[in-house]
C-alpha cells in the first residue's frame, strides 16, 4: 500500500503544505504594508472640488465679483495641493489659473467644514503636513 498523502500530487512542483506556508508568511507583510500604502495613495488621489467664486481670503463671492477668482475647471487632487503648497514652488498644474487664483482656492480649502465636499481629503492632507 502506498504512503502517498493528499498534500501533493505525484508530479506537482510544490506541495499544498508548502504553498500554505508561503501564504502564511506573506499575509502579515501585506497586512502591515497595505494600510500605509493606502493612506499615501488616498491622499494623492483624493479630490477637492471648488464650485464657487472666491476672493483672496477664501471667502465665497458672487460670480464675476470684483477681486473674485473663478472656480477651477476641475477638482484639485491631493497631490496638487501638497506639491503646490511647498515654499517657493510655483503652481505647475495644467489648469489655466494664476498663482493668485490658486492661493485663493487654497484659502477656501483651508476653511472647509465637516460635511463639505473635499473636507476628508483636506483633513488627510493637513494631517500629513502636520506629521499626524
Amino acid at each position: 500500500m502506498s504512503e502517498q498523502t493528499n498534500d501533493a500530487a505525484p508530479d506537482s512542483g510544490a506541495s499544498r503544505r508548502a504553498v500554505l506556508r508561503l501564504g502564511a508568511i506573506a499575509v502579515p507583510a501585506v497586512v502591515t504594508m497595505k494600510p500605509a500604502y493606502a493612506a499615501v495613495t488616498s491622499v494623492m488621489a483624493c479630490q477637492i472640488p471648488i464650485t464657487n467664486w472666491v476672493d483672496s481670503t477664501g471667502t465665497i463671492k458672487a460670480a464675476n465679483s470684483n477681486g473674485a477668482f473663478p472656480p477651477p475647471s476641475r477638482a484639485y487632487k491631493g497631490e496638487e495641493i501638497l506639491r503646490n503648497q511647498r515654499p517657493n514652488i510655483k503652481m505647475t498644474n495644467n489648469q489655466t489659473l494664476t498663482q493668485q487664483a490658486f492661493n485663493a482656492h487654497v484659502e477656501y480649502i483651508k476653511k472647509l467644514q465637516r460635511g463639505t465636499a473635499g473636507f476628508t481629503c483636506w483633513a488627510s492632507i493637513a494631517g500629513r503636513r502636520a506629521g499626524i
